[in-house]
């Protein structure tokens, strides 16, 4: 956002939103963030849209927050940020960052908050229905306004090590109780294989559970699955083999 006048454009605050892929690229719009944001009396990110700032250089030394998704990426890529993925939102000098997009609404408000005061910000987050300030870290289930910090720390064991998100209630429901897995540390397993693959939790329960009860019912048979089925070869035909799985059930 910013102002024209006769000699120059002034530049109060600008936003990245989330991006595209190929946009981290792209060198005609990271060398135009480059010199508004050096202009700029705030920059801010919202979820991914940090990766254009970097991808700029403009984020050397700072610190920020993004989506958990991206994280990994974001400190791989540019190991020089002091990224800070547990916060719904940071700022750090002239820069804001928001961990994902409702995220987005909170870094707004406070924002509001800097320019206009708290009870502007108060009566803004009264209209929206929301908290002013969301309480713990940036593990919150989707569109919560507590924010408990569901973090999952497994440190050895079978199932570890897994720190970072623990799983949100779908994911307790369809890669526990649907698959009849009763150990937390196993759910909060496979809850970190689907996020580092990039697999839907509820769809890899479901899809387990279907091929469990399938063979249960014999509508999948021993022959179909090459014998007696473990919970792996089930949980593999339910995922991959959709081959036997659909000659199978037609």
């Amino acid at each position: 956002m910013g102002y024209s006048s006769r000699r120059k454009t002034i530049w109060n605050t600008t936003v990245y939103q989330c991006i595209t892929p190929h946009v981290k690229n792209n060198k005609k719009l990271i060398d135009f963030v480059r010199r508004v944001s050096k202009k700029a009396r705030r920059v801010v990110s919202i979820c991914n849209g940090v990766f254009i700032l970097a991808a700029a250089g403009l984020l050397s030394g700072i610190k920020v927050t993004t989506h958990w998704a991206v994280a990994l990426e974001l400190s791989q890529r540019y190991p020089d940020i002091l990224l800070d993925s547990d916060k719904i939102h940071i700022n750090d000098g002239r820069f804001y960052s928001s961990a994902g997009v409702t995220a987005g609404i909170d870094l707004a408000l406070f924002l509001v908050e800097q320019d206009y005061g708290r009870q502007v910000a108060l009566a803004i987050a009264k209209n929206l229905v929301m908290f002013m300030k969301r309480q713990g870290g940036g593990f919150a289930c989707g569109a919560c306004p507590i924010g408990c910090v569901r973090e999952v720390n497994i440190p050895s064991g079978k199932y570890g090590p897994v720190s970072g998100a623990g799983p949100e209630y779908e994911t307790m429901a369809s890669l526990g109780s649907y698959c009849l897995v009763d150990n937390l540390e196993a759910i909060c397993k496979g809850n970190e294989l689907c996020n580092r693959y990039g697999m839907d939790t509820i769809s890899v329960g479901a899809s387990i559970a279907f091929a469990m009860e399938a063979f249960e019912k014999g509508i999948i048979t021993s022959e179909a699955t090459g014998g007696a089925p473990s919970r792996k070869r089930l949980t593999y035909l339910g995922l991959t083999d959709f081959d036997t799985l659909g000659n199978s059930t037609a």
